[in-house]
């Protein structure tokens, strides 16, 4: 039988007692680990955001990039909460330094795509497109299109949309919601 000194089982005991609606017994379990690592800072910090503990996350996130200076998982949710209070400035060069340490992160070159067309960095942009959806597939995907149609508006440039709507709306895999609408 494994006790909770054990890290996985720390870590199910945390769940089983999120699932009993007890998180605040489940923060106490994982702040009381005697050498978190990065499963047991990423579960703290969901149970802060269950909880609604917004005044302690970023501490929570803080200690966790301290526990873990690699994983780029704590940057992704410090820009979360960045992007959250207005801070689109941190919250692109928090997502920028995760896509050092790591370029696969699911969804954050298009997150940061749209956080450079909002601070008007459109050299990060330009090559954040290129990083989300590389050129050279034919027919250019769709989410390629949009993300281009978003960098010629941020450059006032309205005859690269005007072609670039007609690109969208001949597009084969037009289902997107934003067509319709």
């Amino acid at each position: 039988q494994l006790g909770d000194g054990h890290h996985a089982a720390r870590l199910l005991r945390a769940t089983l007692l999120e699932e009993q609606d007890q998180r605040e017994a489940a923060l106490v379990l994982l702040d009381e680990h005697p050498a978190p690592g990065p499963g047991t800072c990423e579960r703290r910090h969901a149970v802060l955001r269950q909880l609604r503990f917004r005044a302690e996350a970023e501490p929570a996130v803080l200690a966790w990039i301290a526990t873990c200076p690699k994983d780029a998982r704590p940057l992704l949710r410090l820009a979360d909460l960045a992007a959250n209070v207005g801070d689109i400035g941190r919250a692109l060069t928090l997502n920028l330094q995760a896509l050092e340490r790591r370029v696969d992160l699911e969804n954050t070159p298009y997150d940061t795509f749209r956080h450079a067309i909002q601070v008007g960095d459109l050299a990060n942009a330009e090559r954040l497109l290129e990083l989300a959806e590389p050129s050279g597939n034919q027919p250019e995907p769709v989410q390629r299109l949009w993300m281009r149609f978003e960098l010629a508006g941020a450059r006032a440039d309205r005859a690269t949309q005007t072609a670039l709507t007609r690109q969208l709306v001949a597009h084969a895999d037009r289902k997107s919601t934003r067509l319709n609408s």
